[in-house]
């Protein structure tokens, strides 16, 4: 799908910025489609954005949008051309066209994360690894629960609820956002949904 060039309205840069303030948001993965991903992430229980990653391949772009339509997008993750290993993936904000920082899977669930100049700022890691070897033996029935670090500072939590129709992650900031920019934080959520959610979701 071709985008058009986005000049962003003074009206989506504030309703962006009031969604990034939130403390907490939900993840839920939308019904199985035969190509693609399609995400809506919640704020008390409203639909505040809509997330799609095209294609069946791990390195297919993840976007961002306002509205279900997706005329409106705000955020991207897309992978350097690269064809061997896991995809770094470049985090752009869609309004500004500026990339702000790269999440990098460098791991089954080890994922590093930099700023927009490619310096190492932080990880994103399951919160045990024990619970980790657990629950592939389990297959996942223990729910995931990731931190992700800053500067060796827990920013943010993102905790799997488990169900068995359906993929859902809770994203909790610990940190304001003057401390950690919280795109980073939202395009990790999106990353983890569609890189390590289970193919077989509704919702």
């Amino acid at each position: 799908m071709n985008y058009p060039p986005l000049v962003p309205s003074p009206r989506d840069q504030a309703q962006f910025a009031a969604i990034l303030n939130a403390s907490e948001l939900f993840l839920k993965k939308q019904v199985v489609r035969l190509l693609g991903k399609k995400l809506r992430i919640l704020e008390r229980g409203k639909v505040v954005l809509t997330v799609e990653q095209e294609g069946l391949m791990i390195k297919a772009p993840i976007r961002v949008f306002l509205d279900e339509a997706q005329t409106r997008p705000v955020l991207g993750a897309f992978t350097a051309p690269q064809v061997i290993g896991y995809q770094p993936h470049y985090i752009v904000d869609l309004m500004s066209n500026q990339k702000i920082g790269v999440i990098h899977k460098v791991g089954n669930d080890d994922f590093r994360v930099y700023d927009a100049w490619g310096r190492e700022i932080g990880a994103l890691r399951e919160d045990s690894l024990l619970l980790s070897i657990v629950r592939k033996v389990l297959f996942n029935l223990i729910p995931q629960k990731y931190d992700l670090k800053v500067a060796g500072v827990t920013v943010a939590q993102y905790t799997q609820n488990w169900n068995p129709l359906t993929y859902r992650l809770k994203i909790r900031y610990l940190v304001p956002p003057s401390q950690f920019d919280r795109r980073l934080g939202l395009a990790a959520a999106c990353m983890l949904a569609c890189l390590e959610g289970r193919e077989d979701s509704s919702i």
